[in-house]
Parts: structure tokens; C-alpha cells; sequence
């Protein structure tokens, strides 16, 4: 993202950006019609290289964001979010259309967040005068469950298919990103949602580590932080309580700390108002950050004898978050 700075003893900008701000407009519209017509026909009418035809738009689309965020109208960020959305979710026959709309639906949520939360400025980029609702924090609501059953169907259970390797990695991590900026968008709820439907994978994994491990992937890629302090504090703090449970079952394995670290820190960061209570946690908060950093106690080394790595399949899906470079580092 190309950004613009204004200083009083410079001359004033010689080209103004409301005609890019009409040019991603007509972008964003025309997209938005090439796609209607492609939904509004019956999948077994269509051609086989249908949806080939919006590639025509990607690139000028991701031209475009080259400008300066504020430039374009708000309405028109969230035509192209849906949008965008509309193309990933349906294209999964083709790898191609799929991995790069999800690169710029990507490039999308990530210059245009601040926009898109009303905790930090308003429609017109300026700071709110007071504090909004929790409830009215974000112009953008999303659902997490479309995305998970599409990963899931592309990762778990891939279909057969002749394509690349490298065109399949970008994909996946593509479509990974996507969620990892759109999961601030998912409700709140949504927390308890997913841990219902995943937490007993997680807490089998004792019995079945590789079912376990990919699990907790999930969760704590899917997980929203973002507005986690408007849920209800009880049901919040037993949420937590769980996951630490969760967490203390599998004990001296560094991909399964990075994971529940990935997603407790952002936990803690987003929760503002303190609706969390880490007083009942914080002997396994302290365990597991002496272990992680390998601090010699007395004459004991710091070497652990058993170190437990993650399945092969843990590693192939979550990589971002559970590879070595994440292991020891918390973002």
C-alpha cells in the first residue's frame, strides 16, 4: 500500500484522487455484474472456463489498490469485499480464478481495515468522538462457517486433480491469509461456535494426535478476538478455562504451544475492558513460558528430554503458525 503524506510546506497534490475513486468504481461494478451473470446461470450450463472471465478485472482491481485507502468510497470497498467473496467461495473447480481472487480479497482486507472498524475512525477517516457499541464496531459482518467447509473440502479431502504443486500451495496459502484478516469480521459468537464443533477433536488428543493437532489449527485460525470483549464475561471466562484445559493435555510439544500462544495473545490484546480473568491461569501461563524459553533452573540444564513434534499433517496445513520460525515467537 502506496501512502500519501501532506506537509504544510509542500505544494499542494497536482492530480486529485476522485478520478480513481470513479475508476475503482466502475471496476468494482462491472465486476459485480460479470459475476451476477455468471450465478444467475445454472452450474450446468455453464462453460467449463466460465468464471476465466473476471481475470480480465483482477489485475487492474489490484492496480487500483495501489492508491491511497482513504481515496476510495466505503461502499464501494464493501461491493468488492462481497464480491470477491462471491468468486472465491465458487470457484474451487478452478485453481487459478480462486487463488488469485483470494490474493485480492487479501490485499483488500488488509488495506482497508481501519476503515472498516468503527473503534478507530468513522466514514469520513476521522476518530469517533466517543466510543461506539460493541455491537456497531464493524461495517463488515462475515460468516466463518463457508470458509471452513471450503478448507476443509480443498485440504482435508482434496479432489483428484492434474494441477501443480506450487499453483495448490498458493492456493492454500492464499485462502489461509483471506481468513486470517476476515476472522476479525466473524461475530463473537462465533467463538463459542467453533470451539462446540472443534473442541473435542482438540481434547482427543491423547487418543489421535494428527485429528487433534489440526483441530486446534483450525481454531486458532478461526477463532475472532476482535470484538471478544463484548461477549458475555461468564460464558468468555469459561471459554478460556477450556481452552487451558485444552492446552495443558499435551504437554513439551512446541508446534501445540505455538498454536494455543497464537491464539491466547491475540485474546489478551484484543481484550480491552479486562472481561477476561487470567488470575486462575496463571500457573499454566508461567509453566509453559519457562518451557518455551528454556530457562536453567539451579544446576538443571534447560535441554527437555522430550520434546513431541507435530503430525506431518498439522504441519502441511498450519505451517504459518506451528513451523519453527513460530514456534518460539508469538504474533
Amino acid at each position: 500500500m502506496v501512502q500519501y503524506y501532506q506537509q504544510p510546506w509542500l505544494p499542494p497534490l497536482c492530480v486529485s484522487t476522485d478520478e480513481e475513486a470513479n475508476r475503482f468504481q466502475a471496476c468494482v461494478r462491472a465486476l459485480h455484474d460479470h459475476v451476477a451473470a455468471l450465478k444467475a446461470t445454472p452450474r450446468t450450463k455453464q462453460e467449463p472456463n466460465a468464471w476465466q472471465g473476471v481475470l480480465q478485472w483482477v489485475p487492474i482491481l489490484n492496480n487500483l489498490l495501489d492508491v491511497q485507502e482513504d481515496a476510495y468510497r466505503l461502499e464501494d470497498v464493501l461491493t468488492c469485499i462481497h464480491v470477491l467473496i462471491d468468486i472465491v467461495l465458487n470457484t474451487s473447480d478452478d485453481i487459478e480464478v480462486q487463488a488469485r481472487a483470494a490474493q485480492a480479497l487479501a490485499s483488500v482486507l488488509d488495506a482497508h481495515k481501519l476503515r472498516l472498524s468503527r473503534r478507530f475512525r468513522d466514514e469520513d477517516g476521522m476518530l469517533p468522538a466517543e466510543e461506539p457499541k460493541d455491537s456497531d464496531v464493524l461495517r463488515l459482518r462475515l460468516e466463518w462457517r463457508p470458509w471452513l467447509d471450503l478448507l476443509l473440502s480443498l485440504m482435508d479431502d482434496p479432489p483428484p486433480s492434474v494441477e501443480g504443486f506450487v499453483l495448490s500451495a498458493v492456493r492454500q496459502q492464499s485462502l489461509l491469509r483471506v481468513v486470517a484478516l476476515a476472522c476479525r469480521y466473524f461475530a463473537p459468537d462465533a467463538a463459542f461456535e467453533i470451539w462446540r464443533l472443534l473442541g473435542p477433536s482438540v481434547e482427543s488428543v491423547g487418543y489421535d494426535q494428527a485429528i487433534a493437532y489440526d483441530a486446534l489449527g483450525w481454531v486458532s485460525l478461526f477463532t475472532p478476538t476482535f470484538c471478544i470483549s463484548s461477549c458475555e464475561p461468564g460464558a468468555l471466562n469459561q471459554l478460556v478455562g477450556a481452552w487451558m484445559e485444552g492446552w495443558k493435555r499435551m504437554p513439551n510439544s512446541p508446534p501445540w504451544n505455538a498454536l494455543w500462544l497464537s491464539l491466547l495473545s491475540r485474546a489478551a490484546k484484543h481484550d480491552y475492558k479486562g472481561a477476561i480473568d487470567w488470575g486462575p491461569h496463571l500457573d499454566i501461563l508461567f509453566t509453559n513460558f519457562i518451557g518455551a524459553f528454556d530457562v536453567p533452573v539451579g544446576a538443571a540444564t534447560s535441554f527437555q528430554a522430550t520434546v513431541r513434534s507435530a503430525p506431518a499433517k498439522a504441519l502441511m496445513h498450519h505451517n504459518q503458525n506451528v513451523g519453527p520460525e513460530k514456534q518460539s515467537k508469538v504474533t
